[in-house]
């Protein structure tokens, strides 16, 4: 048995769909209301009086209570209501609260109730006909948009990638209907123009998300998160103009400054309160390492250091061990000519789509570069990674349709890719490097020490390695 509490007009329509399945107790105290349902159907049992009586509930059959209902548009009211049944009649059986008035959302954080929101759920309805190739689930998981669907209809640089080789960052491909058949993915699955699909996520990773698959727009950083962070330091004053005209490219929502020993000065704040630029500024964070734990939103942290300076490169080991999210190392070199992605890590994906998605926002240019061991040294684990690296090449030409500048070297990955950068100017290098480490002598973690080391200013992106 299904009890039903307050009935109004679409409560009584909702009351004709359940009856078909259930029988059904309606308590409601309006008499007009109670003499109306008893023309719905006869299996409905009426129970005319207030809800929010005891006295009524020890009435009823509670050994037959399934599920009950509460449809008040008076929060309060539903609150006693879920009192009863779960203080006074003991009941663990799911309680379903139709909650009208928002303000009184907050007086169910502690019941085990399930609320519906009528009024989300149309609104949530209206915006996945407008979105046309993008809807988010209505009444599953929280109900946050975390779980979505949506049409592919651009090309992009995730699409036609077996599923293995993107290792997505906090969202998760479900199901992919393809041809109206349901497709379970698989490692070597790949993501078509065309297919519908559906992705569970962070909310803000799968709205940006939506604007890859269903526009071809590069995100770059905003899979990590909407804002840039930017740690300024009196030694090198460049940083905040260069975060600024890289914030301009990228998209990214919010320019967090964090003041650690000194302030703006006069003629970039101008320039900042001048521009469209949304920015904010905070002077509590003490060192960098603090700066990045501060993860929040942030999608990129720019950071300075010296390259000879012995502090700086203790503080730099410590920050790319607990780093999370894309680090710009500023070196100053603005304005970029051209993008330089390394391929020199675990899982070249990483560097690969990040570095491209970059050139094309900022409107430049991009080559790949790669050093392996001379080829009388190679064993089978080199050849392999120089074969798979090749391959990606070859995708992401096909993709882009053009020939990829890419240069394969051949020595010490770290001297050989700074001597090239050495001889280059203008340019941004994209690197990757293992999250929660920053190498040691004997092991160098490539990507941070060519990101450290280099010339150019560095953007080195971390990546989860499960099996070395």
């Amino acid at each position: 048995m299904i009890v039903f509490c307050g009935v109004g007009f679409f409560e009584e329509n909702l009351l004709k769909e359940i009856i078909k399945h259930w029988e059904v107790t309606v308590i409601e105290k309006d008499k007009n209301k109670i003499d109306k349902l008893k023309n719905v159907d006869k299996n409905i049992v009426l129970a005319e009086g207030d809800a929010t009586s005891a006295v009524l509930w020890k009435k009823l059959n509670k050994e037959e209570i399934e599920s009950v209902i509460v449809t008040f548009r008076d929060s309060d009211l539903s609150l006693e209501v879920c009192w009863i049944v779960r203080n006074i009649l003991k009941l663990d059986i799911p309680i379903i609260v139709l909650l009208y008035d928002k303000s009184g959302e907050d007086n169910f954080k502690d019941s085990t109730v399930t609320l519906i929101k009528p009024m989300d759920i149309s609104i949530n309805i209206i915006l996945n006909k407008l979105h046309k190739n993008y809807s988010r689930a209505i009444d599953i998981g929280q109900k946050k948009g975390e779980i979505i669907e949506l049409n592919v209809m651009s090309k992009s640089h995730i699409t036609d990638r077996k599923l293995k080789n993107l290792r997505p960052s906090k969202w998760h491909l479900a199901a992919i209907y393809r041809n109206n058949e349901l497709v379970i993915p698989s490692g070597s699955t790949r993501i078509k123009v065309g297919d519908r699909i559906v992705v569970a996520g962070e909310p803000k990773i799968l709205e940006n998300l939506a604007g890859i698959f269903t526009k071809g727009i590069p995100q770059f950083p905003l899979q990590y998160g909407e804002d840039m962070a930017v740690a300024l330091d009196k030694r090198h004053p460049w940083v905040l103009e260069e975060a600024v005209i890289l914030n301009a490219s990228i998209r990214t929502d919010n320019l967090r400054i964090f003041l650690r020993d000194g302030a703006i000065g006069e003629d970039i704040k101008e320039k900042l309160e001048s521009s469209k630029i949304k920015f904010s500024m905070d002077t509590e964070i003490s060192s960098k390492v603090k700066f990045l734990e501060e993860k929040a939103n942030v999608g990129i942290h720019v950071v300075s250091f010296s390259k000879k300076n012995i502090i700086d490169y203790i503080k730099a080991r410590e920050l790319f061990k607990i780093a999370e999210k894309p680090i710009l190392i500023s070196k100053n070199s603005k304005p970029y000519n051209k993008v330089v992605i390394s391929l020199n890590c675990y899982d070249p994906v990483y560097p690969m789509e990040s570095g491209v998605e970059l050139a094309r926002l900022i409107g430049i240019e991009f080559e790949v570069v790669y050093t392996t061991l001379p080829k009388e040294m190679r064993g089978e684990t080199e050849e392999k990674n120089l074969a798979e690296r090749n391959q990606l090449i070859q995708d992401f030409g096909s993709l882009f349709k053009k020939k990829i500048q890419y240069k394969v070297m051949q020595g010490n990955p770290v001297l050989q890719t700074l001597a090239y950068l050495k001889s280059l100017d203008n340019i941004i290098y994209v690197c990757s490097f293992k999250k929660g480490s920053a190498g040691s002598f004997l092991k160098p973690e490539v990507g941070f020490y060519t990101a450290l080391k280099s010339p150019c200013s560095s953007i080195a992106i971390p990546q989860k390695v499960e099996n070395e």
